[in-house]
């Protein structure tokens, strides 16, 4: 699903004042551990998110 938004978005460019801006996506998915509550699992999608971009963006990242 993620994969298809990331295609979708590259071929259809954003308009600003008659100027195209690319846009790519970097996501960080993670699921819930039964032994985590939900503010662990924000922190580890977080910590994911951040992994994508730093990876020179347009990723998408498993949280461990």
């Amino acid at each position: 699903m993620l994969g298809r938004l990331q295609q979708v978005m590259a071929r259809a460019p954003l308009k600003y004042e008659g100027k195209k801006i690319n846009t790519t996506l970097s996501a960080g998915v993670a699921t819930l551990r039964p032994d985590e509550n939900g503010h662990a699992l924000l922190r580890r999608a977080d910590d994911a998110v951040y992994a994508a971009k730093n990876s020179g963006r347009n990723a998408i990242w498993l949280a461990p």
